[in-house]
């Protein structure tokens, strides 16, 4: 059995170069064979698998849709050369090895596409993952829409990293088919039973502050106003209560917000920090919380942050957004709170940092779970739907 993987990048401090690297690591570690396709530009990496990449696809736009497509020659042109690309190009890429199982996109769209039309070449099946927002937006747009509809009946099968992620892919396709929900798996840093002396501290927290961390980009999809607002609330029962945001974007807006409120001194907005701060505050929190918020087919597809800090033994709070009920069992790992919910997300914060007993408890089910998701079983679980998938092709593998 040999499967062509198709990505855009291997790169470590990404979404999908990490899971990416991951997944051909762990293919490599089980003997499949495999080759990996990535886009001409993207970054070379020393890794074990090296010689089974081919630099050969184009960058692609995750989206083929502009507003007033032909108002704007120039940025129309480009965009139908890159439409061209997906549904020619995939003659050029040179694939010396006939004996092909699969083809399989680590990334749905527009990559699926080119997979299918590769898939097509070789005459064998193609399947695809799905990533949350990544899979349902594309049904929403034109002509994103009509180059989806083709691979999403198309393939073999489409694997996808939670239940809300296929009912939604179902839902916005109007189409029901069988998806498979594989759940993301968490890469355990090499770091987490480093010891203290090799992690570094920050000066703006104090020693007695019972931190709340979050993580993730400045934008209203991530529902970091909705920590701040329920930050008074908090603070009233917990003086001590300090809310640690990690994220890019507009800090100022939400300082303001903050001050507005009468809790700026309870606010800290750190960006671009490294990996060992990072370390430091998931070890240092007393709860991480997310409450993401659905927006326009943007959502949380599942919440691999939320496992990274179970981790650490930390308990979450979460808004029951999206496919984060995947990531976040509630009153096991963590508190799940309705979506947009400034009362509840305060009362669930104030109910883990007043009693340890709970916040233990909820900690170490988090780290449990987190260690349950690892990469071993799951490409265990792609393994055998390749299986499957080739053998349904009248491959025995």
């Amino acid at each position: 059995m040999k499967i062509i993987l198709l990505s855009n990048s291997i790169e470590p401090n990404s979404g999908f170069g990490t899971m990416t690297h991951h997944h051909a690591l762990f293919l490599y570690k089980k003997d499949i064979d495999f080759e990996l396709l990535l886009p001409k530009e993207a970054q070379r990496f020393n890794v074990p698998y090296a010689d089974k990449i081919k630099y050969v696809l184009p960058n692609l736009p995750s989206s083929f849709a502009i507003k007033g497509l032909f108002n704007n020659l120039p940025k129309s042109l480009i965009h139908i050369k890159a439409i061209q690309k997906i549904f020619f190009l995939w003659k050029k890429i040179p694939i010396d090895d006939k004996r092909i199982s699969l083809v399989h996109s680590l990334i749905d769209f527009p990559y699926a596409f080119l997979a299918y039309r590769l898939a097509k070449k070789l005459n064998c099946p193609f399947i695809f993952t799905g990533h949350g927002t990544f899979s349902v937006a594309p049904f929403s747009k034109f002509p994103d829409r009509q180059i989806m509809m083709k691979v999403y009946k198309k393939a073999s099968a489409i694997i996808v990293i939670s239940n809300f992620t296929a009912k939604k892919m179902q839902e916005v396709s109007g189409h029901q088919r069988v998806i498979d929900v594989i759940h993301n798996p968490i890469s355990e840093p090499a770091s987490v039973e480093d010891s203290e002396s090799q992690i570094t501290s920050n000066d703006d927290i104090s020693d007695n502050s019972k931190v709340i961390l979050s993580i993730g980009p400045l934008k209203s999809r991530k529902g970091g106003d909705i920590l701040i607002q329920a930050l008074p609330e908090i603070v009233n029962k917990i003086p001590e209560a300090q809310l640690v945001i990690v994220g890019n974007g507009d800090k100022d807006k939400y300082y303001q917000l903050a001050e507005s409120l009468g809790v700026r001194k309870n606010l800290l907005i750190l960006q671009n920090i490294p990996a060992e701060e990072l370390i430091y505050l998931l070890k240092r929190c007393s709860v991480f919380a997310l409450t993401s918020r659905y927006v326009n087919h943007n959502f949380e597809g599942y919440g691999l942050v939320y496992l990274e800090a179970g981790l650490y033994k930390k308990p979450v709070v979460a808004a029951d957004s999206g496919g984060v009920s995947d990531a976040v069992h509630h009153q096991e790992t963590g508190l799940l709170v309705p979506e947009d919910n400034i009362e509840a997300t305060a009362d669930a914060l104030v109910k883990i940092l007043s009693n340890e007993e709970l916040a233990q408890k909820l900690g170490e089910g988090n780290y449990r779970l987190a260690k349950e998701r690892n990469w071993d079983d799951y490409i265990d679980q792609v393994i055998k739907i390749y299986r499957s998938v080739a053998k349904d092709q009248g491959e025995h593998a």
